[in-house]
């Protein structure tokens, strides 16, 4: 090889073997070099010297040869140099080197040992490899930043590279690292041998292989779906198949995500063909292009019935123009959603279904090329509507001509509704209470105003729903009146407290009324009473007469007579007493008026000996016209026991019972003493026994007498209520 350029010029004349070689190193960017190890000098042909873009050819030390590649590179190149010279194996490696001009570039250098033995010369090939490296670069670059996963297999099986997305997949899914070199075989499932190897050969003779496949971690059992792409590889410089190229991706994710929108297009096209509302699609003409199956359960057709006819001929006629306003209002708004017009259209049994619709032009949408329209059936809700503003019409009627106020307060307690009796009542106009903002205070009078925000606040609070409340008012012209309040709570669809609503009733009247009647009950009452107190003093002056008159007489019989009148008369000023007592002049209780007139006449007949009395009463009460003839009864009866029942030296009881069952009083006198035969009652002709049977005709009672060890005197008589005398 010549040292210089001249001599390689002219022999690249001379020699046409050597100008074709000299072109064709430039055209691949090749250049020849030689190397004497001993000397550390070089020889270079034209193409080192472009590939480092030296200007000048002067020939470069071995040293300012290794000066071109980078730092990374040096010691390795130096070292490759002195291990060929020392075991003569040929070299071949790539590396980057920085040209004379600054410009980074990538070289492939081949070299060998001179084949004499001593020699210390190598010789060679360099390449300028840079545009082949950009493009690798880029490849690696795209490889790298992909989501898919790569791996390269030979015609032998043998795994050639992969990247990182394969790497870092395949070792977290199986936990195990995959290695260059490795069979693809030694990675298959158990059992999946076969089958892998059959897929390689087929892509081997030039097959596309496009699969699915599910595979499960075998520690967490975790299933993936991936996909896989197997691909001929060919050779850089020819169509020779050398392996295969396999693109692999996980995509577990996206057939959830499909699996998921095909249940949701499958829910959803049963709710829209399932459901209750329909849904029409009309071409620009109006013509109908696709309807819901719900249309049957709406107007009664089917599909294909429905499909045959023009939807605007069912419409009444009275709502066909406002339909037609809102199908052009849509045309003039792509997209928009038009609430439609609410229509009645003809059902297949001649009936009028009202339907609600709404509007919308996709005619732009290439997926539905249409005018929309969502409609549903509101019939119910219409007629719902009717009658209840027909019964809210009837309320209204009713309670503003309700003989009640009907008044309505919000949570200030501001009043909102007021009704005509309302301004009968008040004397406030609607107009003045809403102008005026008068509240439920303004009505309320001064001293009644605590006990009404009492009321207030616990139908505001939610304590109660309702309450009834009494208290005096203001009218307009400040006069007090007496109203009641029937309130109200009406509640939010929360539960929450809206309004208090109230009926009003004007008592005044009745008010002042009971007033009077109580008036005049207090001064009846109190003249009853006086009537009573001096009917019982008269009695007691008769009974004291008589007394007197008795202690100035000589004859006993006549004696007797007089103290036995008085007693009675005494029994009567005692039913007198009790009543002015009481302040209840409609009753007395007979189980009191009996203690006190055995009280009374044990005071005052002297007994042969000593009584014990025992009482079995029930409260019993009695009107005087029942009280008088009881107590003569008791009275006359108590008395002969008495005088007559015993003996001195007898162990004397009295036993008495008074008792009520329902409406049947039982008197029962008893005593223990000498006895009273039949034939005795019978014979006798005593006043005392007489007065006994006149107060039982009175009582339209019945007496009964018991002689069995002693005496037993009964009255049995049904209680009644004083009955109100019409005077003539």
């Amino acid at each position: 090889m010549s040292s210089s350029t001249e001599n390689r010029s002219s022999s690249s004349n001379a020699d046409p073997f050597k100008k074709w070689m000299h072109d064709l190193e430039e055209v691949a960017k090749i250049g020849r070099w030689e190397i004497d190890l001993q000397s550390r000098t070089t020889k270079w042909t034209n193409g080192v010297y472009q590939i480092f873009e030296l200007q000048e050819k002067k020939i470069p030390t071995f040293e300012q040869h290794l000066s071109f590649y980078l730092d990374p590179f040096k010691n390795v190149v130096e070292n490759t140099f002195l291990d060929l010279l020392k075991n003569g194996k040929e070299l071949e490696y790539e590396a980057g080197i920085k040209s004379a001009s600054g410009k980074i570039k990538w070289v492939r250098v081949i070299g060998r040992k001179n084949q004499q033995a001593d020699s210390n010369i190598v010789y060679g090939t360099i390449q300028d490899i840079t545009s082949q490296k950009e493009i690798e670069l880029q490849k690696s670059i795209l490889i790298s930043h992909t989501e898919e996963m790569f791996i390269l297999v030979s015609r032998n099986f043998e795994i050639l590279t992969f990247n990182n997305q394969f790497f870092d997949s395949y070792l977290k899914f199986f936990g195990r690292a995959v290695q260059k070199g490795d069979s693809i075989l030694d990675y298959a499932q158990p059992g999946r041998i076969e089958e892998i190897k059959t897929i390689y050969n087929k892509v081997f003779d030039g097959n596309f292989i496009e699969n699915e496949l599910t595979l499960k971690a075998p520690d967490t059992q975790e299933e993936r779906i991936f996909s896989f792409s197997f691909k001929p590889a060919l050779g850089e410089n020819d169509d020779h198949i050398t392996g295969a190229f396999v693109s692999i991706k996980d995509i577990t994710d996206q057939r959830k995500t499909q699996l998921q929108l095909e249940e949701n297009e499958r829910r959803f096209r049963a709710l829209v063909e399932q459901g209750s509302d329909g849904i029409a699609i009309l071409d620009e003409q109006g013509n109908l292009k696709y309807i819901t199956p719900s249309i049957q359960k709406i107007l009664g057709y089917s599909v294909a019935e429905v499909m045959k006819l023009n939807l605007f001929e069912l419409l009444h006629p009275d709502d066909m123009a406002g339909v037609e306003q809102k199908v052009l209002e849509s045309l003039e708004n792509p997209g928009e959603s038009i609430p439609g017009y609410t229509s009645r259209m003809r059902h297949k049994n001649g009936s009028w279904r009202w339907l609600e619709a709404v509007v919308t032009n996709m005619l732009d949408d290439p997926a539905v090329q249409g005018i929309v329209d969502n409609f549903r059936d509101v019939t119910d809700r219409i007629e719902a509507e009717r009658e209840l503003s027909k019964a809210h019409k009837k309320l209204s009627t009713h309670l503003e001509n309700s003989p009640l106020g009907v008044v309505e307060f919000d949570k200030s307690q501001r009043i909102t509704k007021w009704s005509n009796k309302c301004e009968q009542i008040f004397g406030w106009t609607k107009q003045e209470i809403f102008d005026q903002q008068i509240t439920a205070a303004d009505i309320v009078y001064k001293e009644d105003n605590q006990q009404v925000q009492k009321t207030s606040s616990e139908l505001l609070s939610g304590t109660r729903d309702g309450n009834v409340s009494q208290n005096r008012n203001l009218t307009k012209d400040g006069r007090i009146i007496h109203c009641i309040w029937y309130n109200s709570v009406i509640k939010n669809e929360d539960g929450s407290v809206d309004t208090v609503m109230s009926l009003v009733e004007d008592i005044t009247p009745s008010v002042n009324a009971k007033k009077e009647l109580q008036k005049s009950y207090e001064e009846k009452s109190l003249l009853l009473s006086e009537i009573h107190h001096r009917v019982k003093n008269n009695l007691a002056i008769i009974s004291g007469l008589m007394h007197l008159q008795a202690f100035k007489e000589s004859n006993t019989e006549f004696v007797n007579v007089l103290l036995d009148s008085a007693f009675r008369v005494r029994s009567i000023a005692l039913v007198h007493e009790q009543l002015y007592s009481s302040q209840d002049f409609r009753s007395i209780r007979l189980d009191e008026n009996i203690k006190s007139l055995v009280e009374n006449i044990s005071s005052t007949i002297s007994a042969t000996s000593s009584i014990q009395i025992d009482y079995d009463l029930e409260p019993v009460e009695l009107n005087i016209n029942q009280a008088v003839p009881c107590a003569l009864f008791i009275n006359e009866a108590v008395t002969n026991v008495f005088k007559h029942a015993f003996s001195e030296d007898q162990e004397a009881v009295l036993r008495i019972e008074c008792k009520r069952s329902d409406n049947l009083i039982r008197l029962n006198i008893e005593d223990n003493g000498k006895g009273f035969t039949k034939s005795d009652a019978d014979n006798s002709n005593t006043l005392g026994l007489k007065l006994l049977e006149k107060v039982t005709q009175q009582l339209d009672g019945d007496l009964s007498f018991k002689m069995n060890g002693g005496t037993s005197v009964q009255l049995n008589f049904v209680y009644k209520e004083i009955q109100a005398e019409v005077l003539p």
